[in-house]
């Protein structure tokens, strides 16, 4: 009989610590019917939410939880902070994702380089973005051609590239990342684009037959 009660409170202790666990969203993530990031998107949560956890076990590196309106689901556990009741009390934040940190260390400014064809400037380093300042610093970072040094990449996987905060949409491009993976198309030129301001031949656009712009 004192070990079935024992036993039972045990469970009770598991069961409460498990309630009074909570996750707080640090950046965009999907809630996701399944532990599997090809699972259906259930919906998007962004900061500052606070999800309940329903398992402090992440399963495939996905946490299961509640939201606040009641929808149960899966998210990616590097997008949120795990905290208890306790750590909630002493006012504890999340802190920056290792990988963000490391991005933005390794980020450098683009400096974009004309297309240039037979010792002819025929597209500027900013292409042909109009008024469009977002377009001018997106085309700018298309047209560049430095090359950064061996040690300078920073390693990353799928998840962690889909994954990437909204609120860094303008400081992280220029980070140099490397990822494993594999092609499962055949790559295609470019055709028209702004970067290339809309220029067509073969030697004007992007093909996996030379090397971009002295690239674009």
């Amino acid at each position: 009989m004192k070990n079935s009660l024992r036993l039972v409170a045990v469970c009770l202790f598991s069961i409460s610590l498990a309630i009074a666990q909570t996750a707080t969203v640090k950046r965009n993530v999907v809630l996701r019917s399944k532990a599997s990031s090809t699972s259906t998107a259930i919906t998007t949560l962004k900061p500052p939410a606070t999800l309940t956890l329903i398992n402090p076990a992440a399963r495939n590196g996905f946490l299961h939880v509640t939201t606040g309106d009641g929808a149960k689901g899966w998210v990616y556990a590097k997008n949120v902070e795990v905290s208890d009741e306790e750590d909630a009390a002493e006012g504890t934040t999340p802190v920056e994702d290792d990988t963000i940190a490391k991005l933005l260390a390794a980020h450098v400014d683009a400096v974009g380089q004309p297309l240039i064809i037979n010792g002819a400037t025929v597209c500027g380093p900013t292409g042909t973005p109009g008024n469009d300042d977002k377009k001018k610093a997106l085309n700018t970072n298309k047209n560049r051609t430095d090359t950064p040094a061996d040690t300078a990449y920073v390693k990353v996987d799928w998840a962690d590239l889909r994954d990437l905060p909204a609120n860094h949409s303008e400081d992280l491009p220029g980070a140099p990342v490397v990822m494993e993976g594999f092609l499962v198309h055949r790559v295609k030129p470019e055709g028209a684009e702004s970067p290339n301001c809309g220029l067509t031949d073969p030697d004007e656009v992007d093909s996996p037959a030379r090397t971009p712009r002295a690239a674009g």
